[in-house]
């Protein structure tokens, strides 16, 4: 594959072309208000505009949204009369319209009901042995539409590294299909090796589909990457493609990171398509992160998360979306391609997918959930630590209650002004009896937690508002299995080499650190 720069142009005059747009619409409704009055009746048009921002904030106060969110919005809305306004139907992407449900919620949700398989008899048995357990998957069963799953080995890679050669070793045995969708490729190492075994399956007929996020690539790749990818044989669709002056709806973003092969074998976690994602290059010291393969029935959950966007993406949707097509590349079908020898793992698998406008705050209740049935300790590692007030409450009753509650952010950040708003959320969690840790090896990207050590979920979640309300996202709920000792340990490893952050010199910082802390805690959800 052709080698391409680390920076695409393009980025920036997308930006350009946003902002220009937000000026020009701002300036003509301007126009459109003041022009039919004169100066003797200038306060009509001050009038109008305080109207549409009341109105406006009393629609926002009312709407079926998280207050910090609705907070966020009202104070951007106050601050900036009109332009404000303006900027909320742009991008707050609250809005669910009808064809919008027709378009996104509907098309997800219905193949996701019609496909998911009968699990009542693992609800069942994992209820037996774990009634927390049990209501945890009976909740994604019910609500996220996915099975509950058994007969799965799960191998768990601790950092992105190590999970290089298992993807490419796997691809390589692919014989009827193989799904692909991520957040973000960039060519180098990593990703032209993945690219080139796809072309090779390709031309061998295998059936190759990708889908990558347009707005997570923006500075990645060419803007007709895609029309590249196809050439190779390769079905492949951008999401969300961007097109400034035409559609603004860029702030869902397709945040998943997908494998799967023949329907036997699926990969997922934090890690991206992209070199710094197995350390090489990094900016930021080591680049914790962390990545799971599946092997046996819980493939299929990955498998209908996938499909069910690629009927958002491709033109073929009536074809895609039905059972008869989600059946052809299930498990069941497919399981004479499983290579597992017959090795079977105890535990349960229940993978989710999390998708915005669907009112189902799944990835968040499944946190919510784990949370409140602890009994010894919470460990939590995020990039991001945006918090709603539901889980505030949730980890500071768990701290309360002694329970120990352990949150690893990272010590080294990515992106700054992201890092302090993480930052500003530590002295409302060292009140309650959280203790957080920043890892010092470098930037930690791994989104993982553990409970008890009994159970865990990991994937592509962070603890931030984009996660939890405006991206979709995939994850997985696990128990019983040896994937959890694993997972405990890493997080238990990860604490040993951070720091713990001392709460007082939070909540003794200087007076305008403060400040700029609060205010970045009412505009965290924007960000």
């Amino acid at each position: 594959m052709k080698k391409r720069g680390s920076f695409q142009p393009r980025v920036l005059i997308i930006a350009l072309l946003l902002i220009a747009e937000l000026l020009i619409i701002s300036g003509f409704v301007a126009l459109i208000i003041y022009v039919p009055f004169s100066n003797q009746y200038v306060w009509v048009p001050s009038l109008i505009i305080f109207l549409f921002d009341l109105i406006l904030a009393v629609f926002i106060a009312n709407s079926k949204v998280e207050a910090s969110f609705k907070i966020s919005w009202l104070v951007v809305v106050v601050s900036m009369p009109l332009m404000g306004g303006i900027f909320y139907f742009l991008f707050a992407n609250k809005i669910t319209t009808k064809k919008m449900r027709e378009q996104r919620i509907n098309v997800v949700d219905e193949f996701m009901l019609n496909t998911r398989p009968d699990s009542k008899k693992e609800i069942s048995a994992l209820k037996k042995e774990n009634v927390d357990a049990g209501s945890i998957a009976e909740y994604i069963y019910l609500n996220a539409y996915n099975g509950v799953y058994q007969n799965t080995n799960v191998e768990y890679y601790k950092i992105g590294d190590l999970s290089k050669e298992p993807m490419i070793n796997e691809l390589k045995k692919a014989k009827k299909f193989i799904f692909i969708e991520y957040f973000i490729m960039q060519s180098g190492d990593f990703f032209d090796a993945i690219f080139d075994v796809l072309k090779q399956k390709a031309e061998e007929g295998v059936d190759v589909r990708m889908i990558y996020d347009d707005f997570g690539c923006s500075s990645k790749m060419s803007s007709f990457f895609y029309v590249e990818v196809r050439k190779a044989g390769i079905q492949c669709h951008p999401f969300n493609y961007i097109r400034p002056f035409l559609d603004f709806r860029q702030n869902n973003r397709d945040h998943r990171k997908i494998i799967v092969i023949d329907g036997v074998v699926g990969f997922t976690g934090g890690i991206n398509l992209a070199d710094e994602y197995i350390n090489k290059g990094s900016k930021f010291g080591l680049w914790k992160d962390n990545c799971v393969m599946l092997k046996g029935e819980g493939v299929n959950g990955l498998t209908n998360i996938f499909l069910s966007n690629w009927g958002l993406v491709s033109k073929d949707r009536k074809e895609t979306n039905t059972l008869e097509t989600a059946n052809n590349y299930s498990y069941l079908f497919n399981k004479e391609l499983d290579l597992r020898q017959n090795k079977i793992s105890s535990g349960f698998v229940v993978p989710f997918g999390e998708e915005p406008f669907d009112g189902e705050e799944t990835a968040r209740n499944v946190f919510l959930q784990m949370i409140c049935r602890a009994n010894k300790y919470i460990y939590i590692s995020t990039p991001y630590l945006i918090l709603d007030e539901e889980l505030i409450s949730a980890l500071s009753i768990a701290a309360k209650s002694g329970i120990d509650v352990r949150i690893i952010t990272p010590g080294t950040p990515d992106k700054k002004i992201i890092y302090q708003c993480t930052r500003s959320y530590y002295s409302v969690l060292f009140l309650n009896g959280v203790r957080i840790y920043e890892y010092t090896p470098g930037f930690n990207h791994e989104k993982i937690m553990v409970v008890d050590g009994i159970m865990a979920e990991t994937g592509t979640v962070n603890f931030d508002f984009r996660s939890l309300y405006l991206h979709y996202e995939n994850g997985i709920f696990f128990y019983g299995g040896q994937e959890i000792k694993d997972m405990d340990e890493d997080l238990k490893h990860m604490l040993s080499e951070s720091h713990e952050v001392d709460y007082r010199s939070y909540l003794h910082a200087p007076l305008h650190r403060r400040i700029w802390w609060s205010i970045l805690r009412i505009l965290a959800p924007l960000f």
